[in-house]
């Protein structure tokens, strides 16, 4: 094998130093992606130099070398620029947009059957990476025309625009990744509801949404996102109608765990000075009791320190 001026690599080309010119390769000869020989250089050398031989009748090395570097510069030429993926890999929401658009088209696509790239769109994944390299395999691989590419890119961005530009949510907007128990009873509220939608037959990309379970608290922070952004505009208004009434309630509960249950009797003169003082202060009558016995209570404090010192003078 001849290279050119390469360390420590068995490639004949830079080209194939990434992993996308040589998924490309690899699924042009044979049809299929084996991720476990794309990713080891000598096994996929290997495949290529087989290749060479038996179909291609190749037996001189430097001419081996020479049709490989062919077809991985044809390769290359073929790949929409890395440039074009950039606005998904800077902005993790909106990559889970788009990863979960993409499976849902493909899933729906008449060509999945024999789309050789379809088993490494899972409706799963664990992490930004993940779903940002599935996004661009299938852009590489899927057998349609480049400009076909270049729309369907174009058409994803345009609708994550319109998606990120439309209905927000406050509470989503302010929500803190690192308060793990809001994230967690947000993540199950939400859930529920999309559980609720798909049960009333709504969009499969919600069951999507549904489907990939996250691994760690960061990925629960990104389903959370991601559960609302594919919501169509009704659903959207609805949930964050409900969010609201559900947040509205929870404090309420919460409020209300410290308070202790008091039924008592008064004389009506007494009623009549709390009501006074209530009109006063602004405050209801479980306020304004609260601030007597605590005007109260400082001032047994404030006697009995006084006492003490004057005992000991």
């Amino acid at each position: 094998m001849v290279l050119e001026n390469l360390d420590d690599t068995p490639y004949p080309c830079t080209e194939l130093e990434d992993i996308r010119v040589r998924q490309q390769v690899f699924l042009s000869l044979f049809n299929r992606l084996d991720m476990s020989i794309i990713n080891n250089p000598q096994s996929f050398m290997d495949e290529l130099e087989q290749y060479a031989s038996q179909q291609k009748n190749l037996r001189d090395e430097k001419a081996i070398d020479k049709w490989i570097i062919s077809l991985a510069k044809q390769s290359r030429e073929e790949l929409l620029p890395a440039w074009q993926f950039d606005w998904l890999k800077k902005t993790e929401r909106a990559c889970y947009y788009a990863w979960l658009h993409t499976v849902d088209s493909d899933q729906q696509a008449s060509t999945r059957k024999v789309n050789p790239v379809k088993r490494l769109l899972s409706s799963i994944s664990v992490s930004h990476a993940e779903r940002y390299n599935a996004i661009t395999t299938y852009f590489d691989c899927s057998p349609i025309e480049t400009n076909q590419k270049i729309k369907y890119l174009e058409s994803l961005k345009e609708s994550w625009g319109n998606v990120s530009n439309a209905i927000t949510c406050d509470w989503l907007d302010n929500l803190n990744k690192k308060d793990i128990e809001n994230c967690k009873w947000t993540y199950t509220y939400i859930k529920k509801f999309m559980q609720e939608r798909v049960l009333e037959g709504a969009l499969e990309v919600y069951d999507l949404a549904l489907e990939n379970k996250p691994v760690n608290e960061d990925e629960r922070y990104q389903a959370i996102y991601a559960m609302f952004d594919i919501l169509d505009i009704r659903d959207k208004k609805d949930l964050k109608s409900k969010l609201g009434k559900a947040l509205t309630q929870r404090k309420f509960r919460d409020k209300t765990k410290e308070l202790k249950r008091l039924n008592t009797f008064m004389v009506e003169t007494t009623k009549s000075q709390l009501d006074e003082l209530c009109q006063h202060y602004n405050k209801n009558i479980q306020d304004m009791i609260k601030q007597v016995i605590e005007l109260s209570y400082q001032q047994m404090a404030n006697d009995k320190k006084k006492e003490k010192s004057e005992i000991s003078g």
